[in-house]
């Protein structure tokens, strides 16, 4: 029989033998160069369930117990920051894109953003003449009789 010099209880054998098993496990993804994101492997899924239409595999932090509660089959859609001041200033980002065409080329262009936790500023506008060029539009209606 061996002898130590501490008298050992099965928590103590168990919770040394945790510690170190756990530490072996980090010491090995950090030498790989793991990252959690790795293993939280998230994808974005089609509404109607078609996986041509839907985003892959998507890197990211997170965890579903986190604010950035990311799983592997869902996460937080639209996030967005306020600045409520004297003039507010907004930024946001969803994962997606701003067309629901699966044919544009703005199907799924923040995607990436969305990932990284990377936001885009919001137009706040008070009058119409607030807007910028691109976001205005005008229509013209002729009564022909």
């Amino acid at each position: 029989r061996d002898r130590t010099p501490v008298v050992e209880n099965a928590d103590g054998v168990v919770s040394r033998s945790f510690e170190w098993a756990f530490g072996e496990w980090c010491n090995r993804l950090l030498a790989e160069g793991c990252t959690w994101s790795r293993y939280n492997k998230l994808e974005i899924g089609h509404l109607a369930r078609i996986d041509a239409f839907s985003s892959g595999v998507i890197r990211t932090g997170g965890h579903e117990q986190a604010p950035n509660a990311v799983r592997s089959d869902h996460g937080p859609s639209w996030r967005m920051i306020v600045d409520l001041g004297p003039e507010p200033k907004a930024w946001g980002i969803y994962p997606g894109g701003p067309s629901g065409n699966p044919g544009s080329p703005f199907y799924d262009n923040q995607l990436e953003d969305w990932a990284e936790g990377r936001y885009h500023h919001l137009l706040y506008p008070v009058t119409f003449s607030d807007l910028a060029p691109q976001a205005q539009a005008f229509w013209q209606f002729k009564n022909e009789k």
